[in-house]
C-alpha cells in the first residue's frame, strides 16, 4: 500500500470514528430518551451520561486532528473498555461485539496514523 492509500485509509477510519462518537455524544448531551433509558437500566446517573457525551464529542473532534489522533483514539478505546465493563455487568453480551469493533477500528487508526508520520 502506498503512502497516499495509507493516508486515505487513515482518514476514512478517522471520519468513521469521528461521526460515530459525535452522534453518540450528541445523543447523550441532549438526553435522547433511549439513552436515558439505558443509563437508568445500568444504574448510572444522568451527570455521568452527560460527562460521557462530552468526552465523546471532544474525542470525535480530536480524532480529526492528525497530531493528536492517536492519543484521541487511545482515549476512545479506554471509553469503550469502560462500556464493555458496563455491558458485562448488565448481561448485555451482544453489545460487546460493537464495542470490540470500535476498538478494532481505533487500533487500525492508530496504526495508519503512525504510518502517515515522516
Amino acid at each position: 500500500m502506498n503512502d497516499n492509500a495509507k493516508r486515505i485509509v487513515g482518514w476514512i477510519f478517522a471520519g468513521f470514528l469521528g461521526l460515530l462518537f459525535l452522534f453518540s455524544g450528541i445523543a447523550k448531551v441532549f438526553a435522547a430518551p433511549e439513552v436515558i433509558a439505558n443509563y437508568e437500566v445500568w444504574g448510572l446517573p444522568t451527570w455521568f451520561m452527560l460527562t460521557v457525551g462530552i468526552i465523546e464529542i471532544l474525542g470525535a473532534i480530536a480524532i480529526l486532528i492528525p497530531k493528536i489522533r492517536s492519543m484521541a483514539a487511545f482515549g476512545l478505546i479506554t471509553l469503550m473498555l469502560g462500556a464493555i465493563v458496563i455491558h458485562i455487568m448488565s448481561n448485555e453480551f451482544s453489545s460487546i461485539i460493537v464495542n470490540l469493533g470500535i476498538i478494532g477500528v481505533s487500533i487500525m487508526l492508530i496504526y495508519f496514523n503512525k504510518l502517515d508520520k515522516p
